[in-house]
């Protein structure tokens, strides 16, 4: 992927990039609540540097072209579902249960 930015800020609503030359790069976001320095390590043994945070868990890597990517075996690609899974799981229950909560609410009204 080709941008022209010279770097990255998550906003509330997103990314804010900003205009540099252009160059090649790959970014790429991983979730982990809490990483300690063994974690950005490990990503930057493999060629990978990390641009920014938002939330203490959305980090964005990012590397020159051509350059592997992060999770590029079947062990570590389950163990980043797993965690997203998770953190999937957090929001999407209690959205579910209000949902259902809710529902009852409006056709009641559309009937009263």
């Amino acid at each position: 992927m080709s941008l022209l930015t010279s770097s990255v800020d998550i906003s509330p609503l997103g990314f804010k990039l900003r205009r540099g030359e252009k160059q090649s790069i790959r970014y790429a976001l991983d979730y982990r609540k809490d990483p300690d320095g063994e974690y950005f390590s490990y990503f930057e043994e493999a060629g990978w540097t990390h641009v920014c945070t938002s939330v203490n868990y959305i980090h964005v890597f990012s590397t020159p072209g051509g350059t592997s990517p992060i999770y590029s075996d079947p062990v570590t690609t389950i163990e980043k579902y797993e965690i997203e899974k998770e953190n999937v799981r957090v929001v999407a229950l209690p959205a579910l249960l209000i949902t259902f909560m809710f529902f009852p609410l409006k056709v009641v009204s559309n009937y009263g």
